[in-house]
């Protein structure tokens, strides 16, 4: 175990913002020292060359890297997002160590999967079960180290997806933890993701979000969405917790698909309401379906709650929310779900005035005055609402 430690991120961004202008100082410098010092040749009092002015740089480098690394950790450690010093004990006690920790660990779980694949048993299963276990999320250098060596295509596998087709081994199931057992055999290592939050595949989708949200990804995971069985993403957003581009663009890949596929999106947006938030102030289509296909589920209407509820995020992203919300309710006869329509009905209080004003003709603030009447009128009529 590393030690605990407690940091002002926004001071210690800081620190690194000098730590760079002082490098690019140096930078600077050099080239007109090296120039002095050779004209000054034999006359120069000092050390032959800038090697003070290296060492120097250096050790800014190391200095601000070393501190990239303890605030992208602290940050992951500490799970709520609060302004001034956090503190916490890291999982190890330097960057290096992570790193090297890391790769020995993903050997593991190579050898543990080659091991499988040559002599497939419950015995071998278990091995590989165990690799994923001893593995430690929190440390986002540890994390890109450990994904760098196992690859894409690896952590698929490790997932339960099955490579050579679209056929989810893996489904998010609604209680994130159950098992498939309508999916045919498979002569690959059986799915480690439907063992809950806290099982390997649990382990694996928090170490992915560990590099993920502190950009230490390299471009060969790129190509994860889109590229991988659908599955795959969805475990990821489900059981870990990425950035929110990046629960965004599984939401855009598996509403895409037909039917849709909104459970495993409305599990993640519930605890991330401010991904939420800006995918339905910025993808009217998707919002269109995900209101659709889960219109009935409850949890959407808790995760619409925290998206959409007065004061939540940005004032001007909430109202394009908002906008799109009302523009897809009203596009369909259905009225959505009593859980959905109630809470709608309560967070769309401050936005009452404007709905009557687009209802009625006239001309609202923007972004409503992209609001037909009709739809203004559709929407207060399916959540059942009198506007004045």
């Amino acid at each position: 175990m590393g030690e605990f430690v407690g940091i002002d991120p926004r001071g210690a961004h800081e620190v690194i913002r000098r730590m760079e202008a002082g490098k690019e100082a140096l930078d600077r410098l050099r080239p007109l020292l090296d120039a002095a010092i050779a004209e000054a040749g034999k006359d120069w009092a000092g050390d032959p060359g800038s090697a003070a002015l290296h060492r120097a740089r250096a050790f800014l480098d190391a200095s601000g890297q070393e501190l990239r690394w303890r605030i992208d950790t602290l940050e992951r450690l500490v799970p709520v997002r609060e302004r001034g010093m956090l503190s916490g004990t890291f999982p190890f006690p330097s960057e290096r160590e992570a790193v090297e920790t890391a790769e020995q660990d993903a050997r593991a779980i190579l050898h543990a999967l080659t091991d499988h694949d040559r002599h497939p048993s419950t015995a071998a299963r278990h091995s590989l079960e165990s690799a994923v276990a001893a593995l430690t999320p929190g440390d986002p250098a540890y994390a890109s180290a450990l994904l760098t060596t196992l690859g894409p295509t690896t952590l698929i596998r490790l997932l339960g997806a099955d490579a050579r087709s679209d056929r989810e081994i893996f489904p998010v199931p609604t209680d994130l933890d159950s098992t498939d057992t309508t999916a045919p055999a498979d002569p690959r290592p059986p799915g480690l993701g439907n063992t809950g939050t806290d099982g390997p595949g649990g382990r694996l989708a928090a170490l992915f979000a560990d590099a993920e949200r502190t950009g230490r990804l390299g471009q060969e995971w790129d190509g994860l969405v889109g590229g991988a069985p659908v599955s795959v993403p969805a475990a990821l957003v489900t059981l870990g917790r990425p950035s929110s581009l990046f629960l965004n663009r599984v939401a855009v890949a598996l509403l895409d698909r037909e039917p849709p596929d909104p459970r495993p999106l409305v599990l993640a947006y519930g605890a991330f309401p401010e991904a939420f938030q800006q995918l339905l102030a910025e993808h009217p289509r998707e919002t269109d379906l995900l209101l659709a296909a889960a219109g009935d589920d409850e949890a959407l209407a808790t995760a619409l709650h925290g998206a959409l509820r007065p004061y939540a995020g940005a004032d001007g992203l909430r109202e394009r929310a908002w906008l799109n919300v009302v523009r897809a309710v009203g596009a369909h006869d259905d009225a959505p779900g009593a859980a959905v329509r109630l809470v709608l009905a309560e967070d769309v209080t401050p936005y009452l005035g404007r709905l009557a004003q687009a209802r009625d003709g006239a001309q609202p603030a923007p972004p409503w005055d992209r609001l037909d009447a009709e739809t203004a009128a559709r929407f207060l009529g399916a959540l059942r609402l009198r506007s004045h």
